[in-house]
């Protein structure tokens, strides 16, 4: 008996001729078409939605669902092509038709890749981890990045990748599509809403507001100026401190403690080109050129401003120049690529205690103790590690982080579970100190209490943590520790107020309690 195999010439011809009899229900299409773009897309102007529906990513990712998963009127191409034709086609197109049929695109996170060898993956509805054998994509592959697959059986029964892979999905991406699968019951098919999302994230979102590093709405600004007196502009300039002569011909003004950059200033022979990145820092600069130099030296030809979103679609627009280019900078030395890691480094260690709005507020440290929170800290800090991966699969330096997990006591294998956070403060102790706590909710009639074994070396802020998790609270107010008069709590140096000493720096060993001792805790200023 001859043994299969789905050669590329086996696909390709079998392909062919299924596409080529799908195209006999093309008055199907448009019906399906609103079905897997959605309502939102069938609403706008026909030009746009052209736009749309001609992505190529796009389409053969429409097209594979249509002609593979689609039944209408008790009919499914893939089924009727065979039913028909399949005496005609050889064994092993057929086999390899029946394996694609039997295929779904579903979504997928990464769990481990061996470049050239293949991937591990776990279906984000069902929690399945699958091996896949694999060459191309594991180049592009990276631990802990969401992918939709389409996985099919090869013809020696290993699962294999097939078609269409849709990228640039996030966590964030992921959780929307669960939770539109779960609102639909079993109404909503995943390829549909994977499209769906994705048509949403590039096609349909709004496009990001972006501001500059003090607060002003992005805009560039390119203002043009006439040069009357070349020497005295120089003269006029040489005084500002924070004006800086880069060479001849350009000047940067650097203003601030945070030396933000305002403006770049370009002689371009009998004109002065100054660029910023606000409306706001082009009046500033304005102002400042005609204040130093006069009309005598300069004079104010026009402006003009674009948004960033425009600047890019226009350039995406340009013909690509097909001269090659010398690069404008040189390639970073090693030296440079370590002292920019370590500058990230140092961002990320800060990061986990800085409010973030994403985070209603919180610290990544205290929304890693909040059910409510927690699942959004898990998303952004994958997202972090899968572009880190990235990069570190480019040969470009890249931050690991494995500490952050360790950090916020979360296990990134099972990062929803919060169980470990409070055994852990019960059974490990360092240096074999353990508190046996008695904690009591005042004014409460009868009395609402919890025991509680805590680690002595436990900081008060984990301390903290453990008697939200413990009282069901989600830390969703200011809270303090009262030891002996002296007060414990979260400290805000940069909005100029704090509750107290930084419990960040002090362990609950480092009150000294006595046996028979106690010590508040106040949770919720506003109800005392």
């Amino acid at each position: 008996m001859t043994t299969l195999t789905f050669t590329h010439d086996v696909q390709d011809r079998a392909w062919s001729a299924l596409t080529e009899y799908a195209s006999r229900f093309d008055e199907v299409v448009p019906t399906l078409m609103f079905i897997f773009f959605g309502e939102r897309v069938a609403a706008l102007p026909d030009e746009r939605r052209r736009e749309i529906t001609a992505d190529e990513q796009l389409w053969a990712y429409f097209s594979a669902w249509f002609i593979l998963e689609v039944e209408f009127g008790g009919l499914n191409v893939t089924d009727d092509f065979i039913e028909k034709f399949g005496r005609f086609r050889s064994r092993a197109e057929i086999a390899y038709l029946r394996a694609m049929r039997r295929s779904r695109v579903r979504l997928y996170e990464v769990q481990a890749v061996t470049t050239d060898v293949g991937l591990r993956v776990r279906d984000c509805v069902s929690g399945e981890a699958i091996e896949v054998r694999e060459r191309l994509f594991t180049h592009e592959a990276v631990e802990g990045m969401v992918v939709p697959l389409r996985l099919r059986a090869d013809a020696d029964g290993a699962t294999v990748i097939d078609g269409t892979v849709l990228g640039g999905f996030d966590h964030r991406d992921k959780e929307m599509i669960l939770a539109k699968l779960a609102a639909s019951g079993e109404e909503l098919d995943p390829t549909v809403a994977i499209a769906q999302c994705w048509v949403e994230k590039y096609f349909l979102a709004a496009p990001p507001i972006l501001y500059t590093t003090t607060g002003e709405p992005t805009m560039l600004c390119s203002a043009r100026y006439a040069i009357l007196d070349e020497a005295s502009l120089h003269a006029a300039l040489r005084p500002v401190r924070s004006m800086h002569r880069d060479d001849e011909r350009t000047y940067t003004w650097v203003r601030g403690r945070g030396r933000v950059v305002h403006a770049t200033l370009r002689i371009d022979g009998s004109q002065l080109v100054v660029e910023t990145f606000s409306e706001k820092r082009h009046a500033a600069t304005r102002q400042l050129l005609e204040s130093r130099c006069g009309e005598a030296v300069l004079r104010f030809c026009g402006a003009d401003t674009e948004e960033p979103m425009e600047a890019l679609k226009r350039h995406r627009a340009e013909p690509a120049n097909e001269k090659p280019r010398a690069p404008d900078v040189e390639a970073l030395s090693l030296l440079e690529a370590l002292v920019l890691n370590e500058l990230e480094e140092r961002y990320y260690r800060a990061w986990i205690d800085t409010p973030l709005p994403a985070l209603l507020d919180k610290t990544p440290r205290q929304a890693a103790g909040m059910r409510s929170l927690r699942g959004i800290l898990v998303n952004l800090i994958k997202d972090f590690s899968v572009d880190s991966k990235r990069r570190e699969k480019r040969g470009e330096a890249a931050c690991d982080f494995a500490s952050m997990w360790r950090e916020l006591r979360i296990n990134p294998e099972n990062p929803h579970d919060m169980r470990k956070r409070i055994v852990k403060a019960k059974t490990v102790g360092v240096g074999g100190a353990i508190y046996q706590l008695k904690i009591v909710l005042s004014r409460s009639k009868p009395a609402i209490w919890r025991r509680l074994l805590v680690d002595a070396a436990e900081p008060l802020d984990r301390v903290h943590m453990i008697l939200n998790a413990a009282m069901g609270w989600l830390d969703g107010h200011l809270h303090g520790f009262e030891v002996n008069g002296v007060h414990y709590g979260v400290r805000h140096p940069n909005e100029g107020w704090s509750t107290g000493h930084d419990e960040r720096k002090f362990r609950l060993r480092d009150l000294s309690l006595p046996a028979d001792g106690s010590f508040g805790y106040n949770y919720d200023f506003g109800d005392g």
